[in-house]
């Protein structure tokens, strides 16, 4: 079992050419509440989830379009998803922002068109999933087992 994310990860530079977020567990319904009753034009639907969020070291505009998710644990676990981050909420979720800001921990509302990935159950905040591109999964993946 080979960790996404490892020191030779890091020294390659290959996680800093390339757009991510890790997701966290799911919010509380009432921060949903919350949002839902501060930011009333949020579309929040079966096919979307509120999360803790981390960025990468890009700025993550909205729209952005992921198409894996993996397991940090095991580089194995992921499954091939589409997902775009539609709102980003900082501050005790006051804020709605444009981006998610490159290194900051935010709550987002990230939408699965073809249906929330099963793997997204298995992300807590001490085992997030990274959101990427198929490019970046399978460069680090190339990296881990050279």
């Amino acid at each position: 079992m080979k960790r996404l994310i490892t020191e030779k990860v890091g020294e390659s530079g290959i996680i800093y050419q390339h757009p991510y977020i890790w997701l966290y567990s799911e919010v509380e319904q009432s921060i949903i509440e919350k949002i839902q009753n501060l930011h009333n034009k949020v579309e929040y639907n079966e096919l979307s989830v509120i999360c803790g969020v981390g960025g990468s070291s890009f700025d993550i505009m909205l729209g952005h379009k992921f198409e894996v998710m993996t397991s940090n644990r095991n580089i194995e676990v992921y499954e091939k998803c589409t997902s775009t981050v539609k709102a980003v909420f900082a501050f005790g979720c006051e804020k709605l922002l444009g981006v998610v800001p490159s290194n900051w921990n935010v709550t987002a509302l990230v939408e699965f068109p073809d249906g929330i990935p099963e793997l997204f159950n298995h992300c807590t905040d001490n085992n997030p999933f990274l959101l990427s591109s198929l490019e970046l999964y399978n460069a680090i993946k190339k990296l881990q087992y050279s």
